[in-house]
């Protein structure tokens, strides 16, 4: 019987396993799986801005005349007389201030220091002063200085004075200390500070020169409200002199000159070189008694302020002439605005407001113009 042959079915599926088994052999084998990072998750963070607390506000207490420790403080009405250390009887009585009249003459040359008379700032205090006496030429003065000014209320700490001083008063008649042993009142002119506000309490403070503490005594005068200042006098100031009356001048450089005041009147058919004013003259003689020649000026309702039209005229005289010895009488020209009457004629050197200085009253003294 002849052998049997092994069938295709063998021959076949033989190779076919040894093929997928070398396959499964030398195929590449699966990549190992790395593992993935862990992802925290995502927190949603608000982040709050950085307040810095608010810094404590300690409020300073604004200052007051006691932090200045005076060794006396007085506070009185005005009128009311106060005696300071050395002596002195000082009263202030009131107020005023520039009227508008006197500030609108801003077109003319004013006779002194013409840019403080026309600050708004400017007000003036009435007065009075009555010096101790001396009990003998060597003895200390009664006072080294008058430290006058006003403030808004008593309380206001201790400034710089206000009083100013002027080459002769402004304000007729302008305050001066008395002589020992006697008594004056005028005028004041005194500057207050702007922002200030209204002064309501006028201020004298003392303080002895002879002292090494320089302790402060200060006294005080409550106002009534600031009025307008007119023509009206004070009673007490300097010597007022009338038309026809000489003065000769005993002190300063004009020691020795003579002027007489004849009179004054409207020239009528003058032209004034300033505009809005009229002209006036005022009929003076003037006797000089070396070649300091005297300051001339016109007084508008209390208000020394205008000087003449031509200063340098000198009523006629040679400027260039000596005039040592010689009388001078002629018209000195001024000129007025419209609406305005002047009050008084004034005579100065300059320098002196008290000894250098001499006014008449124009009231009463209206003379016929130059023919």
């Amino acid at each position: 019987m002849p052998s049997r042959r092994p069938g295709w079915g063998t021959k076949i599926v033989l190779p076919m396993l040894i093929s997928a088994m070398l396959f499964a052999c030398t195929s590449d084998p699966e990549p190992e799986r790395t593992s993935e990072p862990t992802v925290e998750p995502t927190v949603a963070s608000t982040v709050e801005p950085v307040v810095e607390p608010s810094p404590t506000v300690v409020s300073t207490p604004e200052p007051t005349l006691a932090d200045d420790e005076p060794a006396q403080v007085t506070t009185v009405e005005a009128g009311t007389t106060i005696e300071d250390p050395a002596g002195n009887l000082i009263a202030v009585h009131g107020v005023g201030t520039v009227p508008d009249a006197v500030l609108s003459l801003r077109s003319l040359e004013l006779f002194g220091d013409a840019e403080e008379l026309l600050d708004p700032s400017l007000v003036f205090i009435d007065v009075s002063w009555c010096s101790a006496g001396m009990l003998d030429d060597s003895a200390t003065p009664p006072v080294a200085s008058v430290d006058l000014s006003l403030v808004a209320a008593p309380d206001v700490p201790l400034g710089d004075p206000g009083l100013l001083a002027f080459r002769q008063p402004l304000r007729s008649p302008g305050f001066v200390i008395a002589d020992p042993g006697a008594c004056s009142r005028g005028w004041a002119a005194v500057a207050v500070p702007g922002g200030d506000g209204d002064p309501s309490t006028a201020r004298y403070v003392y303080t002895d020169p002879l002292s090494s503490t320089y302790e402060a005594h200060v006294f005080q005068w409550e106002l009534p409200a600031p009025v307008e200042l007119g023509a009206d006098p004070v009673a007490g100031g300097p010597e007022v002199f009338r038309a026809g009356q000489v003065v000769t001048f005993n002190e300063g450089s004009l020691r020795g000159t003579t002027v007489t005041l004849r009179g004054w009147a409207e020239l009528i058919g003058v032209d004034s070189p300033v505009a809005e004013t009229r002209v006036v003259g005022v009929l003076v003689e003037v006797c000089p008694a070396n070649e300091d020649w005297p300051e001339l000026g016109l007084a508008i309702d209390g208000w020394n302020v205008v000087e003449p039209l031509d200063p340098a005229d000198r009523l006629g005289a040679d400027p260039l002439a000596p005039l040592s010895g010689n009388c001078f009488e002629d018209w000195a020209e001024f000129g007025l605005p419209f609406g305005l009457a002047p009050s008084g004629f004034f005579v100065g050197d300059g320098a002196e407001p008290d000894v250098g200085f001499a006014i008449w009253t124009l009231e009463g003294a209206a003379i016929a113009p130059p023919g």
